[in-house]
């Protein structure tokens, strides 16, 4: 979630810190769905029982649809997980050749479709009873995976899916912000106080992002008025990303998949984009917009959100394509000073702080259905703003 803010302000709401210190079975036991039943007794839960065995008849230890073309079966790991691999288990009384050419996808959308590929497609031949490892190219944040037979009719028969997530102990989920003096980092699993984030040299930030694939974080810093990058897990030396022509700038966004970073700059009314070390830096918007403010990125989707604030107080927040090809106003009546917006992908549900309206509310990010968060107004008005799952964080900067 990108953040923006003056004094207080919210960043990256979830996280994962230590990656590489231990592997579990996150879909063991966990909804499992398959786009056919074959018969009532080899349900998709069978994938996931924690029964490695591969005989189908007349054990029942595997699942299997009815004969169609691009079979699916998917799980739905109740939460977010970082999946490094997952391994497939095939049929071994049977009919080994059916599970040719499958795919296998991780991503955090109900319809895996949208989702990220974990390896390419496995186009050989497996044999009976074969225990497949698919390995993503990259650790991919998702709560969806999926195994889908490509271009092809054929029943799919699985007799055991692991999924692997590469996480810590307790995987536990943290909030990045700012006190415009330091960064620091909230456990959100307990009542600990914040850890800081050193960076030496460093005084005044007042806007970060978070490259979780790659553990960067960038920011802000208003006194060299620089925009600057760090490694989470190593913070000793950062390095100026753009440090020109910035007037006004106020939130930053990543795109993970396509390693860009975008900012927007109040006073210039534009938003600029560059390759994550500050190369190619270009113009991605700057027709029909007042004050550009808050930035959010969906890189799965392909779309970057934004709001726009007008002196005359009648803001707006668009949706636009990450190729600058289509966009769209999402809301633009009952809407005042949007200062900052959040993007929960799982949900699909962009949030903001109207400043003006001081409120929170939410909408679809197809732009149909709004809801009103919180109905009184807020004194002071709210500012920042990160979501992570069921829970909503927001600051104030008039009183820290």
């Amino acid at each position: 979630m990108e953040p923006v803010g003056q004094v207080v302000l919210l960043a990256v709401s979830l996280a994962f810190v230590n990656l590489a210190i231990a592997e579990v079975n996150v879909a063991l036991n966990k909804k499992a769905s398959q786009s056919s039943l074959l018969r009532s007794e080899y349900p998709a839960e069978r994938a996931v029982d924690g029964n490695t065995g591969t005989i189908l008849y007349p054990l029942k230890e595997c699942t299997h649809t009815d004969l169609e073309y691009e079979p699916w079966w998917k799980v739905d790991l109740g939460d977010t997980y970082v999946i490094s691999h997952v391994t497939v288990i095939n049929r071994g009384d049977c009919c080994g050749e059916r599970l040719r050419n499958f795919m296998v996808r991780v991503g955090p959308y109900e319809d895996f479709r949208g989702n990220t590929p974990c390896g390419d497609i496995y186009s050989e031949t497996p044999s009976e009873g074969e225990t497949i490892d698919v390995r993503c190219e990259e650790p991919i944040l998702g709560r969806w995976v999926s195994v889908q037979l490509i271009g092809r009719e054929d029943y799919l028969s699985l007799c055991e899916v692991q999924v692997f997530s590469v996480t810590d102990d307790e995987r536990r989920p943290y909030l990045l912000y700012t006190t415009e003096r330091d960064i620091r980092k909230l456990f959100l699993d307990s009542s600990a106080t914040p850890e800081y984030v050193q960076l030496p040299g460093i005084r005044e930030v007042i806007s970060l992002a978070f490259h979780w694939k790659k553990q960067m974080l960038f920011f802000f810093e208003l006194e060299s008025n620089a925009i600057y990058r760090t490694y989470l897990n190593d913070t000793r030396q950062s390095e100026v990303v753009i440090d020109a022509d910035l007037v006004t700038p106020a939130s930053l966004a990543v795109d993970w998949i396509g390693d860009n970073l975008f900012w927007t700059d109040m006073r210039r009314d534009v938003i600029e984009m560059s390759k994550l070390d500050g190369s190619y830096r270009r113009t991605f918007l700057s027709e029909d917009l007042n004050r550009p403010r808050g930035l959010a990125v969906d890189p799965i989707k392909g779309y970057l959100f934004l709001s726009d604030l007008s002196d005359l107080g009648d803001g707006k927040i668009e949706r636009i394509t990450l190729d600058g090809k289509e966009r769209k106003v999402l809301v633009s009546s009952d809407l005042k000073y949007p200062t900052d917006i959040t993007l929960d992908v799982t949900q699909q549900r962009l949030f903001w702080t109207d400043d003006g309206m001081k409120r929170i509310e939410s909408i679809t990010t197809d732009g149909r259905v709004r809801k009103l968060l919180v109905e009184e107004e807020l004194a002071p008005p709210p500012y920042g703003i990160a979501v992570s799952e069921d829970r909503i964080f927001w600051t104030d900067w008039r009183f820290s």
